[in-house]
């Protein structure tokens, strides 16, 4: 079984990036891991954090038809990601995006896939891929 690894916000990106995941991934075997990245001087309680899941799950996922676990990580955005990545091994990493500035910084860190789905995009199937090189030596 693959593992897709979806960091939330719980804003329109995430909403997003779970239409399109179910599009494309519903006759396939995966497993979707949830995260939510808290900074770590954030005040809410894991029970606040778990109460927004839930309200946005009732909004978005009441009839998503993939398995899905829902994790909350405290810490720095980059390195939670990193954390989640070391510990679930996903197959791939997809996040919805305003702007490029986190994702932009994921991809220089990890040597996992990653797979955005920009915020205004209409797409809901991979039609075409762009492969971005520097051909330079790691």
């Amino acid at each position: 079984m693959k593992t897709l690894l979806v960091p939330l916000d719980f804003q329109s990106p995430s909403e997003k990036v779970l239409r399109y995941i179910e599009d494309i991934f519903v006759k396939h075997e995966v497993e979707v891991r949830l995260i939510r990245i808290v900074p770590v001087d954030d005040s809410r309680t894991d029970d606040n954090i778990r109460a927004e899941f839930a309200a946005f799950e009732n909004r978005v996922l009441r009839r998503f038809p993939l398995a899905y676990h829902f994790s909350i990580i405290r810490g720095n955005v980059l390195q939670g990601i990193q954390q989640a990545i070391d510990s679930y091994k996903p197959s791939l990493v997809i996040m919805g995006t305003k702007g490029a500035g986190t994702t932009k910084a994921l991809m220089k860190v990890t040597n996992c896939p990653v797979l955005t789905i920009p915020e205004g995009s209409r797409k809901r199937q991979i039609k075409n891929i762009a492969y971005a090189n520097d051909f330079n030596a790691v």
